[in-house]
């Protein structure tokens, strides 16, 4: 199969095809990838990420780093954080609305700043990895296990 540049490549691996409708799909590729798993029901599927390191119980607050990587990673999961962060859909909703209606990655990053702001000294790394825990996202867990 020939591509010419700046063309998509379409590769189907299945007899059966399945069509997808992807509506409002910012955040939904990450460094080229765009993941998406159906089910028999044809219901999409959550991938579960496991950490693979031990979760943190550091009760220092997450260093600014660790924002900006989690903030890079987190996707179309920002509500459900924001939810167990104990932030209301109305306010969620509204810093969108006020603030980053189209962009994500900086709305992500002003939900764990005011998270930070509100909590004050019970901010932990430990706390916020179990939020991601909760969320099935292991991989942003990870990111609190290390040092800067």
């Amino acid at each position: 199969m020939t591509s010419r540049p700046n063309q998509p490549q379409v590769i189907a691996s299945q007899t059966r095809m399945t069509k997808v409708n992807i509506h409002n799909a910012q955040n939904v590729v990450h460094r080229g990838v765009l993941n998406v798993t159906v089910d028999s029901s044809g219901r999409t599927k959550k991938t579960v990420v496991k950490p693979k390191q031990p979760i943190t119980t550091s009760q220092e607050r997450p260093s600014q780093n660790q924002l900006m990587d989690i903030k890079d990673r987190v996707g179309p999961d920002w509500k459900d954080m924001g939810r167990r962060l104990e932030f209301d859909d109305a306010v969620l909703e509204q810093m969108k609305l006020d603030n980053h209606p189209n962009n994500y990655d900086e709305l992500i990053y002003q939900i764990l700043r005011k998270w930070i702001q509100r909590e004050n000294e019970k901010a932990t790394r430990e706390k916020l990895a179990k939020v991601f825990i909760k969320l099935e996202r292991g991989d942003l867990a990870d990111i609190l296990a290390t040092d800067d």
